[in-house]
C-alpha cells in the first residue's frame, strides 16, 4: 500500500500519477494500456461489475457480471442491485467500467438511458457494501469522482488515458476503502 500524505493546503503527494496516450476501441479492455494499468492494480478476490466480452488476465479469483445476458458472465444483474446477488464484505477489488456515455450505454448494451438512467450513487453504495475494510475500487471513466472520501476511501492511483483528440480523455482511478460504515454516506 502506498502512503498518501496531503501537505497544509490539502495537495495529495505519493499517489500513483500516470499518463498514457492510446488508440480507444469498442471495450476498454481492448485497449493495452488500459487492461495493464487496471490488471496490475487488482488484488484478492475481484468482482467485474461491468465485465463486457473482455477477460483480465489474473492470478486470482475474478467474478464477473455484465447486466447484458448476451456477454460471458456469472451473473447478470444491474450493479444497483448487486447485493441481492452477492454476499457483503466479499470483495477485496472491485472493477467498475460502465458505459462512458449516453450513447456508448445504449448502443453497447441496449439501455434506453430516458427509461433507465442508472445511478452510481446507487452503484457506489452497493460496492462498498461488498467490498472489505482495505479493498479497492478501480474505476474508469470520464471523471475521477469514484468512493466518496466521507465513506473512509482515500485515491492511491489516478490515470489519464488521452486518446488523442479522438474522443473525452478516459480516466481510470483506485480507490481503497478505509473502514466506515454507510451511515455516513446520505
Amino acid at each position: 500500500m502506498r502512503a498518501i500524505e496531503r501537505n497544509e493546503d490539502g495537495y495529495v503527494s505519493g499517489m500513483d500519477m500516470r499518463y498514457y496516450s492510446i488508440m480507444p476501441k469498442k471495450w476498454s479492455f481492448q485497449v493495452p494500456d488500459v487492461r495493464q494499468w487496471v490488471e496490475e492494480h487488482l488484488e484478492g478476490r475481484v468482482l467485474n461489475a461491468c465485465a463486457g466480452k473482455e477477460r483480465l488476465e489474473y492470478d486470482g479469483e475474478i467474478i464477473r457480471n455484465d447486466v447484458d445476458p448476451d456477454k460471458p458472465a456469472d451473473y447478470h444483474v444491474d450493479v444497483v442491485n448487486i447485493t441481492d446477488e452477492l454476499s457483503t464484505q466479499s470483495f477485496d477489488c472491485i472493477v467498475f467500467d460502465p458505459p462512458f456515455s449516453d450513447n456508448q450505454a445504449e448502443e453497447s448494451y441496449g439501455v434506453n438511458v430516458k427509461t433507465n438512467p442508472g445511478n452510481n450513487k446507487q452503484a457506489t453504495r452497493e460496492f462498498h457494501k461488498l467490498l472489505k475494510p482495505g479493498g479497492v475500487v478501480i474505476q474508469l471513466g470520464f471523471t475521477t469522482t469514484c468512493m466518496p472520501g466521507k465513506l473512509g476511501y482515500d485515491r492511491e492511483a489516478v490515470a489519464v488515458f488521452n486518446t488523442l483528440g479522438r474522443q473525452h480523455d478516459w480516466l481510470g482511478v483506485v480507490d481503497r476503502r478505509l473502514n466506515k460504515d454507510l451511515d455516513a454516506y446520505q
